[in-house]
């Protein structure tokens, strides 16, 4: 150091005009170590997008504090200046994701800026307020585009994976759900017990769930793929403009510094070589896998692709749908016939729904449990099937063709002796082909399963009346004792 600069460091420093910006970050987070992620897509600290930004904004913020000590220490002594250097870290935290200090990238313009500043406190360099502020100002603007870019990628990739974590957390409680009704339907003990929902149903739910999961999935994709588009538009201009403010930096300082000017531009030369488009094109060499299937996806995903528990399960098969002329009957309202899409499953159930469309959604508008149902034939071309208790009874009647009804009855039949009853056990008076009540619009013409008890009492009946015909009548006896009442109050006639 000159006589004269000596001179004019002890007039114009004092100790108390000696400042630094320290680093704000404890050192036992400089020294923590670093992993790169393995996946991208879900917008926080396990995405590797995520992580990229993230570093680009610490490299801005190590910038920012490099230049802001360089304003607080324009004046200060070459101590402070070697304090100042060891801001910069070489490699960054992260330099797994950037180029080696060997290539001509980020990690290498500032190793290169380390080197130099090294000089600068060897030479008690005093850098101008202009430059420096230009530099703050700069990097400002960059840590503000920065810091928007990942906000944006975190609030727009951020709420679909959570999404999307969500549909796969029902979709596992769906499917736990589905394992427990396929083996209560497997268990002997619990045949011809109502549960509270079908498999069939809850395997709709499933199926809907994953679609549900598939077009998150399939969003998600062309959401992250549009990010990083976006990133690799934004990376070259970023990079480009770090090194240009770094290399002006550094010009300013071979201008004021005659001894710092050769190695200013060696550096200055060697930081112009530096690509925009190197980081990114080393990033997507060492992750292209990883950022091209955002959560293992492809786009591509279908509801059906996806495997659960469950899935193939005979408790969750159809007997039987289609499109039915259908009414209902309670005590508090009659219907007209409407067409309606019935299903019989293979757990016992019958549900209506109002057209195939809601069958996916798996929301039917009536469901009867069939084994604790009664099924009759009635009037020609109509089934009708009864439920509930006495006093709030619910009948469905279907209209059809004769070949048609009898299928239907015929697997209603098939799907309630696989959900029978236990020996010994009550079925609330349930069961298959009982006639309907005497109250019912519809007066039965043919009870299959009981048309032998009927018919036996219609005999004897009959010959007891034509027994009663045949005495003799005295005159002593009520007019009319030949006629007998029936239980309604009206003579029976054979006829």
């Amino acid at each position: 150091m000159s006589k004269s600069l000596q001179r004019r460091l002890q007039t114009t420093v004092r100790k108390s005009d000696i400042r630094v910006v320290t680093s704000s970050k404890p050192a036992v987070e400089a020294r923590r170590s670093f992993r790169a992620a393995q996946d991208t897509g879900s917008g926080d600290e396990n995405d590797i997008c995520y992580q990229r930004l993230t570093t680009w904004l610490g490299v801005v913020e190590n910038y920012q504090e490099y230049f802001q000590s360089m304003v607080a220490a324009e004046l200060d002594l070459a101590t402070v200046y070697a304090r100042i250097g060891d801001i910069l870290r070489v490699p960054v935290q992260e330099s797994v994701l950037l180029l080696p200090t060997s290539s001509d990238g980020v990690q290498a313009v500032t190793k290169r800026l380390k080197g130099f500043q090294q000089l600068m406190v060897e030479g008690h360099c005093a850098i101008s307020q202009a430059t420096k502020q230009d530099a703050l100002a700069t990097l400002k603007l960059l840590h503000a585009g920065v810091k928007d870019l990942k906000e944006s990628y975190s609030s727009t990739i951020l709420p679909m994976y959570n999404e999307l974590e969500q549909c796969k957390l029902s979709i596992d409680r769906r499917s736990r759900l589905l394992m427990v009704a396929i083996k209560a339907a497997d268990d002997s003990a619990s045949a011809g017990k109502e549960v509270v929902k079908d498999p069939f149903i809850i395997n709709l739910e499933v199926k809907a769930l994953l679609r549900k999961r598939a077009e998150i999935e399939n969003e998600l994709y062309r959401v992250a793929t549009a990010q990083q588009a976006r990133i690799s538009e934004f990376e070259p201009q970023f990079v480009s403009r770090l090194a240009e403010t770094v290399s002006s930096f550094m010009s300013v300082v071979s201008e004021q510094h005659k001894q710092l000017r050769l190695c200013a531009k060696r550096d200055v030369r060697a930081i112009g070589k530096v690509d925009g488009e190197s980081e990114w094109k080393h990033f997507i060499r060492s992750f292209g896998d990883v950022l091209a299937a955002p959560q293992a996806s492809d786009g591509q995903a279908q509801g059906d692709d996806y495997a659960y528990e469950g899935k193939g399960s005979e408790w969750v098969q159809v007997l039987r749908q289609g499109v039915v002329a259908l009414r209902e009957q309670s005590q508090l309202f009659r219907s007209t016939w409407q067409s309606k899409y019935g299903v019989v499953t293979t757990r016992g159930y019958f549900h209506v729904f109002r057209s195939q469309g809601d069958v996916v959604r798996g929301v039917p508008e009536t469901s009867v449990f069939l084994p604790r149902a009664r099924i009759a034939m009635v009037r020609a071309g109509t089934l009708q099937i009864s439920s509930g208790s006495k006093f709030n009874r619910c009948r469905i009647v279907i209209q059809d063709g004769a070949a048609s009804l009898d299928n239907w009855r015929l697997l209603m039949e098939s799907a309630c002796f696989r959900n029978a009853c236990p020996p010994g056990s009550s079925t609330d008076g349930g069961g298959l082909a009982t006639p309907p009540d005497s109250g019912s619009e519809e007066s039965p013409t043919c009870e299959r399963r009981h048309s032998s008890h009927l018919m036996a009492r219609r005999s004897a009946l009959s010959k007891a009346s034509r027994r009663r015909s045949l005495a003799p009548h005295h005159a002593d006896s009520p007019l009319g004792a030949a006629a007998t009442p029936t239980a309604r109050g009206r003579p029976f006639s054979a006829d």
